[in-house]
């Protein structure tokens, strides 16, 4: 068994797991300023 093996192939999929949850909260956190800002809008509107 390669030591370097074993320790790299689930760290690259720990990375793989972080960089889709980055994605992920990127388009949430943008999603949520869009509302927020349609809210403003609605709430300061006449």
């Amino acid at each position: 068994m390669d030591k370097e093996k074993f320790i790299s192939a689930p760290l690259q999929s720990l990375q793989d797991k972080v960089k889709t949850l980055k994605t992920q909260a990127d388009r949430i956190a943008h999603s949520g300023a869009i509302l927020y800002a349609q809210l403003d809008k609605l709430q300061n509107d006449p």
